[in-house]
């Protein structure tokens, strides 16, 4: 027998022999199942046909190859087939059958599939989920290379339902996955890099970001205080290894992502959270521009944070920063924008969250050291103002050839500084209406000693009152009444350029 027709006979090729081996495999199982039954204490009875069951399961890894027959594979039965070997007392049987699944539901596979194909809606509707969860528990990493890679097959599979169908993180959610994540992320099991652990925590991420029950769930008091400890320990050491980075960078945005639900954010300010952010902006590890994005996250929207990073001492680091001082982000970069943003986002949530002593403690770090943290905002303002215009005629070119939209080129103009220059300018309004008047003219002294177009600000404004959510009216009404006062000032001032 030649090479072909040995591939023809063992391997499945077309409908034909899919439906030959599902059959096969099914009379294999029910064999191996007997036996077991049978003679439950005796395994060099059953041992035989539990070898044969592996070979005959490794045939399907083929299937991955041929999207044209997943729909058969469903109606012939052997999806379901596949997820009752999930549940096999023989794990390594379980292993290898969610090896083979994890291969064929690879999302670039599943792009293929025709719009008419029902096999999405079957795997989705079906208990793969669940039992891939329960498979995960009951593997033993430390037992061999094999059981290793076996959940690395396991956490594959929960990546590529969840890409499939976001909507199935809830019901991981119930199968106390992010438990196994939390506690999975925390061990290192391997002599060189454990890109399991790695892995737990990139799904921690995803499943956070991509479900609002899994942060309401999942964001207590606990599960915050064990993702700060991981954070903790890059505190005053940078990470020395890619594994030690990647724990780090997935621990900052497992936080970022908890701080979309307000309860938790409550939480991380009334806890060690804040301190620590503190602590690590004062340290200017590699952690602190993490720790800036966790920050301005931890603050937006939220009146009890804002007081409380400034109660707790934190305008000193934060301003340090706001003006250069220490940083390691080289100037005109992709990294000094995305530092600048964040920044400016915190001191614009300081600036309109903050209450009593609090924001006058915010208002004088303007002050001091004769008003240079205003000449920085108006410095920010004529930056970022000039790559957004740049940025605004390029997309203006961009319309005349049809190659982009009116709204694609306002969320462009934002990655290009407009949004620093929003909340740049906001900010200015808010201090110029704080009551300060030496404050106030000052900021009429600084943007008229740069030059700057009172025109442009009132148009950052008015662009980003435009995009507010509908449910923002008190913002809009707030934001509306701030810059009449701001531009009647600067009316008497003579700052409007014709």
């Amino acid at each position: 027998m030649d090479n072909q027709v040995k591939y023809l006979v063992n391997n499945i090729v077309d409908i034909h022999s899919l439906e030959n081996a599902v059959a096969l495999l099914d009379r294999r199982y029910k064999t191996n199942i007997e036996q077991r039954l049978q003679h439950p204490n005796q395994p060099e009875k059953w041992i035989k046909s539990e070898v044969d069951l592996d070979e005959e399961i490794q045939k399907f890894r083929s299937v991955a190859t041929l999207p044209e027959i997943y729909d058969s594979l469903i109606s012939l039965g052997g999806f379901n087939l596949f997820l009752t070997l999930l549940t096999h007392d023989n794990t390594d049987i379980a292993i290898l059958a969610l090896s083979i699944l994890a291969e064929i539901i690879d999302p670039e596979t599943i792009d293929q599939l025709p719009a008419e194909s029902t096999f999405i809606t079957n795997i989705i509707s079906s208990k793969l989920p669940e039992l891939t969860v329960q498979l995960l528990y009951k593997i033993d990493e430390d037992a061999s290379e094999d059981d290793y890679n076996a959940a690395t097959n396991a956490m594959e599979m929960i990546e590529h339902l969840i890409e499939i169908d976001p909507e199935v993180t809830n019901r991981f959610l119930s199968c106390d996955l992010g438990e196994y994540f939390i506690r999975r992320c925390r061990i290192h099991k391997t002599d060189g890099m454990d890109t399991n652990r790695i892995y737990s925590l990139e799904l921690l991420a995803i499943c956070l970001q991509t479900s609002s029950n899994w942060r309401h769930t999942f964001g207590n008091a606990n599960n915050i205080e064990k993702l700060l400890k991981l954070i903790a320990q890059f505190r005053k050491l940078d990470p020395d290894s890619t594994e030690e980075n990647e724990i780090m960078e997935n621990s900052f945005q497992c936080l970022c992502n908890l701080m979309l639900c307000p309860p938790a954010q409550q939480l991380f300010g009334s806890t060690q959270g804040l301190d620590l952010i503190i602590r690590i902006l004062h340290e200017r590890k590699k952690s602190y521009r993490s720790a800036i994005t966790l920050l301005d996250y931890c603050l937006l929207n939220c009146s009890q944070n804002c007081d409380l990073f400034v109660t707790k001492l934190g305008l000193k680091s934060l301003f340090a920063i706001f003006m250069r001082r220490g940083v390691q982000t080289k100037p005109n970069s992709a990294h000094e924008l995305e530092e600048d943003e964040h920044v400016i986002g915190i001191i614009y949530s300081l600036c309109s969250y903050c209450t009593g002593a609090q924001i006058s403690r915010v208002l004088n770090k303007f002050v001091e050291h004769r008003y240079e943290k205003l000449e920085r905002l108006v410095e920010l303002h004529d930056k970022y103002i000039i790559s957004s215009k740049k940025q605004a005629k390029t997309s203006q070119f961009k319309n005349i050839i049809n190659m982009d939209v009116d709204q694609g080129n306002y969320l462009e103009s934002l990655e290009h500084g407009r949004s620093i220059c929003q909340m740049a300018d906001i900010i200015i309004v808010r201090l110029y209406n704080m009551g300060n008047t030496t404050v106030s003219s000052c900021i009429m002294l600084f943007l008229h000693n740069k030059g700057i177009k009172i025109q442009d600000i009132y148009q950052n404004i008015m662009d980003y009152i435009e995009h507010l959510s509908d449910d923002a009216d008190d913002e809009r009404k707030k934001l509306n009444t701030l810059l009449k006062t701001f531009l009647h000032g600067a009316y008497n001032c003579n700052l409007f350029i014709e």
